[in-house]
């Protein structure tokens, strides 16, 4: 039987329906597993226009700083600047709060 985390992570992210499947307690564990998985020295951090968007950019933020990596934040990022910093910087993975499902979706 699928678990409720099963249900929102997929093959390249994270998606569901806020604050059904994600809030920001949720966020902010996988904001440190994140950074505990990618070991990184600093992540960068980009999101949509949602209104949830601040709520859980910060609740991710706040995960990564608490286990040591320093969070870049973007803020107002599309795909292709999160795609294209880690290419650009010294900072490798990235992070982002994306739009391409309904508004009480996340991606």
């Amino acid at each position: 039987m699928p678990s409720a985390l099963d249900r929102i992570f997929k093959a390249y992210d994270v998606r569901g329906v806020v604050p059904d499947d994600l809030d920001a307690a949720l966020v902010r564990r996988i904001g440190a597993a994140f950074a505990d998985w990618s070991r990184a020295p600093a992540i960068a951090l980009g999101r949509d226009c949602r209104l949830s968007s601040p709520e859980l950019a910060a609740a991710l933020a706040d995960g990564i700083t608490a286990r040591g990596a320093d969070v870049v934040d973007l803020g107002l990022a599309s795909t292709d600047l999160l795609y294209f910093a880690p290419v650009r910087s010294t900072f490798p993975p990235s992070c982002s709060r994306r739009a391409t499902t309904p508004s009480s979706t996340t991606a």
